[in-house]
């Protein structure tokens, strides 16, 4: 049999929005790096995306006529990031984010350039006259 040793070698601290009231309840938590501009960045995108989940939150509770135990909680979203390459230069995973008001489960990829401060988009990658 084939033996290895896992060993850490570097962390990754993580953040977390979150809300909750009678009805609903949502968190994202998503990665915190020691580079600034992608920590505005990504906490302005996963604050975007709390807003959508705030505002289906919204609209489906106030169809709610009463409040009963069993309706407690019944709103739920939830995003969580995960990492697929991460180390001094860049930081590339998915953002996952799925609501119990929503179809599905939705991805959002994330390529950052952590040395130049700024996303790297899909026409960065793959240009057009290629």
């Amino acid at each position: 049999p084939l033996q290895c040793v896992f060993s850490e070698s570097d962390r990754l601290n993580t953040d977390c929005i979150e809300y909750g009231d009678y009805y609903s309840m949502y968190d994202v938590i998503y990665p915190k790096t020691s580079n600034v501009a992608f920590n505005n960045w990504i906490e302005k995108l996963v604050r975007k995306e709390a807003a959508k989940f705030s505002d289906r939150s919204t609209k489906v509770s106030a169809n709610l006529t009463e409040a009963t135990p069993e309706k407690r909680a019944t709103i739920r979203s939830n995003g969580w990031f995960e990492i697929g390459f991460f180390n001094d230069n860049i930081l590339s995973g998915i953002l996952l984010l799925e609501s119990t008001v929503a179809q599905g489960q939705r991805a959002i990829p994330i390529n950052f350039d952590l040395t130049n401060g700024k996303p790297i988009m899909f026409e960065d990658i793959f240009r057009k006259e290629k």
